[in-house]
This record gives structure tokens, sequence and C-alpha cells, in this order.
């Protein structure tokens, strides 16, 4: 009983995360957690010294990803300080410290901090990181979505690092994502939508390279090229 309230709680919390992002939300689902934990110890430590036979193995209860999910999700809302490099001890804790495997939203919501609130030098590098983690993995509850390269579109096109070649390599990464389309069909996860072809055309805008107009020009083409197919059209971003 007391499990399925903490649940409730962290739930409530975690949307709270998303309209109030300055909020001890992330905070007070941790503590909430803990207090999860201890619960799920003591229940799982009753059934199995239990004696009687009438509790065993089945009894016995384990925090779903997705409850570490929540927590995520409410790190990648928040304004505070330090809250990306939090998010991605979570991540690291769930591998290593809890045998849970991440699922593509446990990234994504590392992701989104860091694109969101982390470092602007480093959000490009920590993503693209990521993104190969997730691809590497082959699991096809792992792999990178559409979201997770839009926020590195987004990365990229809001990059403040010396990297080079930025818009570039945003237009490089549309062209996979349009490939791995035209590969897969509709079922592709990575299909790409307007803000995909808006995120490139901006990172050309921001460029300092002198073809940034052809680069806007080349990509503008190919969102008519793809309109229909996509079914999306420019907007006033475009």
């Amino acid at each position: 009983y007391m499990i399925d309230i903490t649940f409730s709680l962290i739930q409530a919390w975690a949307r709270r995360a998303k309209t109030v992002p300055s909020s001890r939300a992330p905070h007070v689902i941790e503590q909430l957690l803990q207090r999860l934990s201890l619960e799920k110890n003591a229940i799982n430590s009753n059934a199995t010294t239990a004696s009687d036979g009438a509790r065993g193995n089945d009894a016995k209860i384990e925090i779903p990803t997705e409850v570490y999910n929540s927590l995520l999700d409410a790190w990648s809302h928040s304004k505070e300080k330090g809250s990306a490099e939090r998010a991605e001890e979570i991540l690291l804790q769930m591998e290593q410290g809890y045998g849970l495997q991440p699922t593509t939203r446990s990234f994504n919501a590392v992701i989104k901090a860091y694109v969101k609130n982390g470092d602007r030098q480093l959000a490009a590098s920590k993503v693209e990181a990521f993104l190969n983690k997730m691809e590497n993995t082959q699991n096809p509850k792992v792999m990178p979505d559409k979201r997770s390269y839009n926020l590195f579109l987004y990365a990229l096109a809001n990059s403040r690092t010396t990297l080079e070649n930025v818009a570039e390599r945003a237009q490089t990464v549309l062209e996979r994502m349009l490939m791995r389309y035209q590969e897969e069909g509709e079922e592709c996860l990575t299909r790409p939508d307007l803000n995909s072809f808006n995120q490139v055309i901006g990172a050309w805008a921001r460029a300092r390279s002198p073809n940034f107009e052809n680069g806007m020009e080349m990509t503008y083409n190919m969102l008519l090229e793809w309109s229909d197919r996509l079914q999306i059209q420019p907007d006033t971003d475009t």
C-alpha cells in the first residue's frame, strides 16, 4: 500500500517539474525514491525470510526503470545549476548501481538536460557521445529516436563551441535521418519533422562560414523536396 502511494507521489511531483521548472521537484522525487528503496528492501527481506511458506520470491518487488525516468525527466526540466550533471549521475547509477537498463526515454531526458540547462560549449559533444552509446547497444528500447536527434540538432544550432563545421555537421545528421527514413519507411523512429529542418537552417544562419546563405537555401530546398512525403510545410520559424 505504501509502495503505491509513493509511486503516485513521484508521478505527481514529476508532473509539477514540467510546469514549474524552478520547483524543488527533483529533490523531492529523490527523497521519495530513497524512501521507496527502503520500503522495497524491507518487503523483499520479509519475503526472503518468511518461514511459513506464505510468501516467496514472487512477493519481491523491484523499482521499475520508469520511476527513475520520472526523476530524470524532472532534472531535465530543472533550471538549477548542475542539473544536467546530476541527471547523468543518475543514469550511471541506474546502469552500474541498480542493474537497470536505461531506455531511450532515460537517455533523452539526460540529453535534454544538457541541451537546455548544461554548458553550451560542451552540450553538442556530450549529446553526440550519448547518441553513439545508444546506437552501439543495438537495443530497440535504447536506440535514438527523432527526439534524440532533434535535441542534437538543437545543440549544434545553439552551440557556443569552437568545434569546426557545426552547420555542416547538422546538415549531415539531417541527411542521415532522411536516409534512414528512406530505408525503413513510416516505421522509422528517426523520421525528420519540421523542427529537424528548422534547426539545421538555424545552424546555418548562425554559422560563421562564408557559404552560410547557400547552406540555408540548400536545406530549405530539401524541405520543399520532402514536404509531401513527410507531410510538413515551412512555417514562420523556417
